[in-house]
C-alpha cells in the first residue's frame, strides 16, 4: 500500500495540567508499537514580557513555522503528528487580552485531521495546579474550562472533534486508547485512499 507523504495531524488541547502530555505519551507508545512513526510537537509559550499584538504575532508565527515543517516530517517517514496544544486554540483562551480569530487563521495552515479537547472538574485541575510556580486561580480555572468547552469546529479547524473529561488514572488510559484508535482509523483511511 502506498502511503501519502503528508502525516495525519492530531491536536490534543485543554487547560494546563489536565493531562495532555501524559495522554499523548501513552498514545504515542501504542501507535509506534503498531509500526508507525510519530512526531510530537509542542509550542513555546510567549515570554511573560511579550504582550498584546506582539505576543499574538509570536504565537501565529510559531504555528506558521510548524506548518512549513509538516511536509518535511512526512518525507522523513513520520505517519502521525500529535500537537501538545496549539496556539490557534489555546492562546485566545489562556490570554484574555489577546484577540485571535482562530477560524480565519486555519485557512493559512494545514487543518488538523482530528482534535481532542480534554476537560476535567475545576477541583481536579486546582489540585493538579498545586505546587506549580504560577497556579491558576479558581476563577481562571472555571473560565478556561468553560471556554475550552465552548470551542466550535471553526475554532479548532476540524469537524472531527472528541471531547474527553479526565478525572483519574482510568480516564487517562481511556483517553489515550481513544487517541490511539482514532489515529489508526485515520491512518487506515488515508492508506486506503492513497
Amino acid at each position: 500500500m502506498t502511503r501519502s507523504k503528508t502525516p495525519i495531524l492530531i491536536i490534543v488541547d485543554g487547560i494546563s495540567t489536565v493531562g495532555k502530555t501524559s495522554i499523548i505519551g501513552n498514545a504515542r507508545r501504542g501507535i509506534e508499537a503498531a509500526g508507525f512513526k510519530v512526531h510530537v510537537q509542542t509550542f513555546k509559550a510567549a515570554k511573560d514580557h511579550v504582550i498584546g499584538k506582539t505576543r499574538s504575532d509570536y504565537m501565529i508565527n510559531q504555528a506558521m513555522d510548524f506548518d512549513a515543517q509538516i511536509e518535511q516530517l512526512g518525507r522523513d517517514g513520520h505517519h502521525v503528528i500529535i500537537c501538545d496544544g496549539h496556539p490557534f486554540i489555546s492562546e485566545p483562551i489562556v490570554n484574555t487580552h489577546i484577540k485571535l480569530d482562530s477560524s480565519s487563521l486555519w485557512h493559512h495552515v494545514k487543518k488538523p485531521d482530528f482534535v481532542m479537547i480534554l476537560s476535567s472538574t475545576a477541583t481536579v485541575i486546582h489540585q493538579h495546579q498545586d505546587g506549580k510556580a504560577n497556579p491558576l486561580s479558581f476563577k481562571d480555572i472555571i473560565r478556561q474550562l468553560d471556554k475550552f468547552g465552548q470551542l466550535s469546529s471553526a475554532d479548532v479547524g476540524s469537524t472531527n472533534i472528541m471531547r474527553v473529561t479526565v478525572a483519574d488514572c482510568n480516564n487517562f488510559l481511556y483517553a489515550a486508547g481513544d487517541l490511539r484508535a482514532t489515529a489508526r482509523k485515520l491512518l487506515d483511511r488515508k492508506g486506503a485512499a492513497a
